[in-house]
């Protein structure tokens, strides 16, 4: 692949508005699972600033907004009601984070930033600062969620310079236009928000005292609008151009850098096209996806700009995010049940009932087709292509295992507690026929002058109890 762009279209090009929403998966931090629901969580949101948010998008089955819709009612403590609701959504606002963060300098909400690093002067460039766009907070019914950071620039650079990707470690310092000698690091904004949520990354670096590996297993998902189109048909060439484009944004290389030898032979690539001339609009797209990224490139001919982060706009133009969310749901729900399980120690009556009801509601509500979620053939498309790359199909059978290995754990852990029943009793049972016994012979002895029998008596019936209570206690630790 190797297309030759005109000066004119490089120049439209230093005009895109990029959009790039970071992903960072999420767990519970509530050590007993059983007690772990919607409910609870939103108290804790809203006690932290967070405000509802409610999931709506015009052009999805109503099915799949209601599953995402749910806001529970505060002062109740369980779930049930909503037993169909997959999902709560909060927001905070930016420049309400971004003050918690820094420890309230009072920052603006339309505040411009950029990255700090060792050639800092490069990076005060006009072309790489970047606003934050929105602040989410997504948390599942199976305990895992995700916090949605999403910012704008005007180069593919910015967020691959925030995220370090490639990196184990993010040591990205944020430098605020304007205020000169303040930073902020990009980990401790995400520390930030996670606080008093009682969640955690997902890999558990902030519970390890690693919070600089905090944002290891981010997924991004970037969106690039462009003026107007460089080549106005859905000829080859127009896809060719798409996507280099693609690469570019996936690679954060300048848009119309060649990129030829860098397809990824596992990646997918969408085309679709949009012509509205009542409405002045002139849409071409293209969307490219992999494991840990995707990136979509979008034309416009309008009047109303196309905002590149519209996370929960009603109308959405060709955002993604919803499906790649409910894919990402899928997988790390996956997960987790997987290493809950690996522990036995973790897996008790209440934990295992807990884990039994989720994979069922999982399996009911949060399996997501394709063609359930949207009559769109291109946005079904993309959902499939997520299914593949995460093998959720594959998962999702495997959750039968899993119940069966659940059911399985508390029939061992119920006979064990039948037997230890059994033993408690038998060893009650020879008490009391000892102390029936004792009873007996302290009744032969009362009529005796001396008291050291009587005494001597009454010290057995004490030792035999105590030693049953021993032997029950053992028994016990033992289950």
């Amino acid at each position: 692949m190797n297309l030759q762009f005109t000066n004119e279209d490089l120049s439209n090009f230093r005009n895109a508005r990029i959009g790039t929403y970071y992903i960072i998966p999420l767990r519970t931090t509530q050590g007993e699972l059983a007690n772990f629901n919607l409910n609870t969580c939103a108290e804790v949101l809203l006690r932290g600033g967070w405000s509802p948010y409610p999931w709506e998008y015009d052009d999805l089955y109503e099915h799949i907004n209601s599953i995402f819709s749910y806001i529970p009612k505060p002062g109740h403590s369980t779930a049930s009601n909503a037993t169909s609701a997959i999902g709560i959504n909060f927001q905070m606002p930016v420049e309400t984070a971004i003050n918690h963060a820094c420890g309230g300098w009072n920052i603006g909400e339309d505040q411009e930033y950029y990255v700090l690093t060792d050639d800092s002067r490069s990076k005060r460039e006009e072309n790489l600062q970047f606003r934050f766009r929105c602040m989410q907070m997504v948390i599942m019914h199976t305990g895992i969620g995700f916090l949605i950071v999403g910012i704008e620039s005007r180069s593919p650079l910015t967020s691959d310079l925030l995220l370090r990707a490639g990196y184990n470690q993010n040591s990205s310092q944020l430098g605020f236009v304007g205020m000169q000698g303040k930073s902020l690091g990009f980990v401790d904004l995400i520390k930030s928000l996670l606080t008093g949520t009682d969640m955690t990354d997902y890999a558990g670096c902030l519970e390890k005292n690693q919070p600089e590996s905090i944002l290891r297993d981010t997924t991004t998902y970037s969106v690039a609008v462009f003026p107007k189109p460089f080549y106005q048909n859905t000829s080859e060439k127009m896809k060719t151009g798409i996507q280099q484009l693609c690469l570019n944004l996936r690679h954060a290389r300048s848009f119309g850098t060649d990129n030829h030898e860098d397809v990824d032979e596992e990646a997918f690539f969408n085309f679709a096209a949009l012509n509205n001339v009542s409405e002045q609009k002139f849409i071409r797209w293209g969307i490219y996806t992999l494991f840990e990224r995707a990136v979509q490139i979008i034309f416009q001919n309008s009047e109303t700009p196309i905002d590149p982060i519209n996370l929960y706009g009603k109308n959405r133009e060709d955002n993604y995010l919803p499906f790649l969310l409910i894919a990402l749901y899928e997988r790390y729900s996956y997960l987790f049940f997987s290493e809950m399980l690996r522990y036995e120690e973790k897996v008790t009556k209440r934990s295992g009932d807990w884990m039994e009801e989720q994979m069922l509601r999982l399996k009911a509500f949060g399996v997501i087709l394709p063609g359930d979620m949207t009559p769109y053939h291109n946005e079904n498309i993309f959902l499939e292509e997520q299914r593949q790359i995460y093998d959720i199909d594959q998962s999702i059978q495997l959750i039968n295992d899993k119940l069966g290995i659940i059911k399985h754990i508390q029939a061992d852990k119920i006979e064990q507690r039948r037997q230890l029943v059994e033993k408690l009793l038998a060893a009650f049972g020879i008490v009391s026929i000892l102390c029936d016994s004792l009873g007996l012979l302290d009744m032969l002895l009362t009529d005796t002058v001396s008291p050291h029998i009587y005494w001597l008596t009454f010290g057995s019936e004490l030792i035999f109890i105590v030693a049953a209570a021993l032997i029950s206690f053992i028994l016990y630790k033992r289950r």
